[in-house]
């Protein structure tokens, strides 16, 4: 399913797109006042700008197929002072949101959180065990339970330039 309107403004309210659906706007995207634009599965395309304003809320939560969510603005991405952006990696395979954008403004106070938004505990390349911490550029945190000392994750990905979704530590 698409829609595909000329230009398009979310405020006050929760708009979902949910597995299939492109949702094509030609010109400007403003998610406002208290607006949320959820994408799950979905793919959006912003022919001009895409612009986050007054506490808006955009989330991307992968489905399961790789790059199974795309957002691809041809002009300016804007994250404006009290606006997030939410980027949820699918929790078992890893498969991440991508975004694919001329130009990107993160304004002071505004934020893109993909915070403990990667793999579940246990899962993914360098997992901790046990407690213990996740690794990626660097090796996890180590936990010494009693008598019994627990590794952290190993290394893995890239410290300069990160571009895996993050690893749960362990149980």
């Amino acid at each position: 399913t698409n829609f595909a309107p000329a230009s398009a403004t979310i405020t006050g309210k929760w708009w979902i797109a949910q597995s299939g659906f492109l949702l094509a706007v030609s010109n400007g995207l403003t998610i406002g006042t208290a607006g949320r634009l959820d994408l799950s599965n979905a793919m959006l395309s912003v022919g001009g700008d895409l612009i986050l304003t007054n506490s808006a809320t955009f989330t991307t939560q992968s489905g399961g197929a790789t790059n199974s969510v795309l957002v691809g603005v041809a002009g300016q991405m804007y994250v404006g002072a009290g606006c997030t952006v939410y980027a949820y990696c699918h929790s078992t395979n890893g498969s991440a949101p991508m975004f694919v954008l001329r130009d990107l403004t993160l304004a002071t106070g505004g934020k893109i959180d993909a915070d403990a938004k990667g793999y579940a505990s246990n899962l993914g390349l360098g997992h901790g065990t046990s407690g213990s911490g996740a690794g990626y550029g660097g090796p996890g945190g180590q936990v010494l339970y009693s008598v019994n000392h627990y590794a952290g994750g190993g290394t893995y990905g890239s410290s300069n330039a990160p571009g895996d979704p993050g690893r749960g530590g362990g149980k």
